[in-house]
């Protein structure tokens, strides 16, 4: 039956039904063919998926990134960030990931960053000389910076599911993050000299503290969120109406540019991208619970152990499958379906619940920017009007640099942990 399920899945996804419906469709097989289970099963689980306190954080995130994009808080981080490395060669980029490391303090979720950022970004990117498939390229890869800097979507996800500290898979996601953000940097800082990317004009003293007193409010933002969730202010959920609050007040009181008429459309927009995300949830909790229900934890635990007992072995394994995994569904509902079967697996063998969190996020960011389900290089190309495969292969060199913190999160887990440690 286990097998008819994938199968399922599998050709479903292939046929284009998008993906929460397809594991719906999926479980519904697997409960009419098995005999054993009652249709009444499905709504129970997926409504039981749905019933954490912790997930209303993820609506609220995505409401205070459409309130930043809307509002002018992104626009003001980029031109803020433009004046202080705009005038390095290929410095646009440079912005690009730079914001986004902002950015990440705030949204928590990738595809708001890259869309918020990939808007202003690549549009002036194109302008200024650089290709469609760089810029594109650029922000894709930034963007995935965001679940791994503080606060994050699928550290939430994460941290509810394992029962680990929330806070402090958010300290283990902030040395990584930036490990990132730097290979990132690195990489443009090459392709720049052998390729001579454009640069602007140096910013005049007057122009960088105009730049930087614009975007001072904005500044404060990931501040404040991060500095309540690390001290014990608020939780992840709290921080997130906080981020809403901020971000409407800055937006309608303080930039004015978002009006009273323009909630209903933002509460929209935000609205139904939540809608999509908390619905591949409910979906996923079902076909979570099938999964346990089978015992494939226990089989797939007993088959792996056999294979290796080396955590730094098991963990690159398991990386590898998590990077095919994510070539084909999103990060949510894999972080749902796989937490709960791995997880026993690894803490078997002596790793920490925190790194395993983190290094299956890291792992599962790469899907991002990964065909054929990449969520990011949908939205870049789309912006852009340029293919999606284009997009793809300008984001190789920056899928390596993914690659390489991993390994290193990895082999050296010690960093990782010290600031949780801290906690």
């Amino acid at each position: 039956m286990i097998e008819l399920l994938i199968i399922g899945f599998i050709v479903l996804l292939f046929l284009g039904v998008p993906l929460g419906i397809s594991m719906i469709l999926a479980s519904t097989v697997f409960i009419v063919t098995s005999g054993r289970l009652p249709l009444e099963l499905m709504p129970q689980q997926v409504f039981r998926g749905l019933d954490h306190f912790t997930w209303l954080a993820i609506p609220l995130f995505m409401l205070a990134g459409e309130l930043m994009n809307r509002g002018g808080i992104t626009l003001r981080l980029v031109n803020c960030v433009k004046a202080f490395v705009g005038h390095f060669r290929g410095g646009l980029a440079y912005v690009s990931v730079i914001t986004n490391v902002v950015m990440a303090g705030i949204s928590g979720s990738a595809l708001a960053d890259a869309a918020g950022t990939g808007s202003v970004l690549i549009p002036a990117m194109k302008r200024d000389g650089y290709s469609p498939r760089f810029a594109t390229a650029v922000c894709s890869a930034a963007s995935t910076v965001g679940p791994i800097i503080p606060p994050s979507i699928p550290f939430i996800l994460y941290g509810t599911l394992s029962g680990v500290s929330i806070g402090k898979m958010f300290a283990a996601g902030a040395l990584p993050g930036l490990a990132m953000a730097a290979s990132f940097i690195a990489i443009i800082a090459i392709i720049g000299r052998f390729k001579g990317l454009p640069k602007s004009e140096r910013s005049s003293f007057r122009e960088v503290v105009s730049a930087l007193s614009n975007a001072g409010l904005a500044l404060v933002m990931p501040v404040i969120i991060l500095g309540g969730i690390i001290f014990g202010f608020f939780t992840a959920t709290e921080a997130a109406a906080v981020a809403v609050v901020y971000a409407f007040i800055v937006s309608v009181f303080i930039y004015r540019e978002v009006s009273m008429k323009d909630l209903s459309s933002i509460l929209l927009a935000s609205g139904r991208s939540a809608s999509i995300v908390m619905f591949a949830i409910g979906a996923a909790g079902l076909l979570s619970w099938i999964v346990n229900f089978s015992q494939i934890a226990t089989e797939l635990s007993g088959m792996l152990t056999t294979i290796t007992t080396n955590p730094v072995v098991m963990l690159l394994l398991i990386s590898v499958l998590l990077v095919f995994l994510g070539c084909f569904m999103e990060a949510t509902p894999l972080i749902i379906i796989l937490t709960p079967v791995l997880l026993p697996v690894v803490t078997q063998i002596g790793v920490d619940p925190i790194h395993f969190g983190l290094i299956m996020v890291m792992v599962l960011m790469i899907g991002l920017i990964t065909p054929p389900v990449g969520m990011v290089l949908f939205i870049t190309a789309g912006i852009a009007n340029i293919s999606v495969m284009e997009v793809a292969k300008g984001s190789v060199p920056f899928m390596f640099a993914i690659i390489a913190v991993v390994i290193l999160a990895i082999a050296f887990p010690g960093w990782v942990l010290w600031l949780p440690g801290l906690m």
